[in-house]
């Protein structure tokens, strides 16, 4: 069970890291930020710790922690190799990143490192859903494996970014949390098909992710103008942390679906 539960937390910093990376080079791209702004130097300082809480954890699920670095020694054959390897590159990558956003000069640099992690960020997905795609295990071998991996990665990077907006930018932060909230309710699709005949208490696990859900929605979509700035931004932070932890029970439900005799 200890491995199920390093193996949830693994994936979902990971793909949270994942997401956060594309989000944060869509808004660069798309001129809503630039390179100098906080919210991207903090989130940039994020990915590179999720990262290394997604590593450190690896340790514990690739037999004997002392022994796990030899994970890499077969990268070229071994899909669990080459995503270690992945994600030691995003990490080195993303370490890059956030010094160089707080030097100056290196413009050159700077301009090459965002594509660089994008596709860092990209071969790590996909060598993360190479590994679960096994045929011993029906209920992995399908498309709903690279879906709920994908939509991971979307809702939990988005809310992620969209909690740390600055207060004033709270509309900006409904607008992502929203497409956070939406990516977790196509998350949830793949989280039902898959716990379709499992026991009671997976079973109640799914009503109260979509309890969390419904919440987290309630709190977005009215969008009223508020009096106090600071009453919008706090039910804001408090809607992404109710989508990353709907993000959460759907990594959980996931790896309880390896054996509908766990739980």
């Amino acid at each position: 069970m200890h491995n199920f539960v390093s193996l949830m937390l693994f994936t979902f910093t990971a793909q949270a890291a994942i997401g956060m990376v594309l989000v944060n080079n869509a808004l660069l791209a798309a001129g809503y930020v630039s390179t100098s702004e906080k919210i991207l130097i903090r989130s940039r300082h994020l990915v590179s710790l999720l990262l290394i809480i997604a590593l450190a954890t690896a340790f514990f699920h690739l037999g004997k922690p002392f022994r796990a670095v030899y994970a890499l020694s077969n990268v070229c054959r071994s899909p669990l190799s080459m995503e270690i390897a992945s994600l030691s590159l995003l990490l080195a990558i993303s370490l890059a990143d956030s010094w160089l956003s707080m030097s100056s000069g290196m413009n050159t640099v700077k301009r090459v490192v965002p594509f660089l992690s994008v596709v860092a960020a990209l071969l790590l997905l996909v060598t993360m859903t190479a590994i679960y795609l096994i045929p011993a295990v029906p209920s992995w071998h399908n498309f709903r494996t690279p879906l709920s991996f994908a939509l991971t990665a979307v809702s939990g990077g988005t809310a992620v970014i969209a909690i740390l907006m600055p207060e004033k930018e709270v509309k900006a932060s409904r607008r992502l949390l929203l497409v956070a909230a939406c990516s977790a309710l196509l998350l949830m699709s793949p989280t039902i098909t898959l716990n379709l005949n499992a026991p009671a208490p997976r079973s109640a696990l799914v009503v109260i992710q979509s309890a969390i859900l419904v919440m987290a929605l309630i709190m977005i979509i009215p969008n009223r103008p508020s009096r106090k700035m600071n009453k919008s931004y706090h039910s804001a932070v408090i809607s992404g942390t109710l989508v990353l932890l709907s993000v959460l029970i759907a990594r959980l439900l996931f790896f309880l679906s390896y054996d509908n005799n766990i739980l």
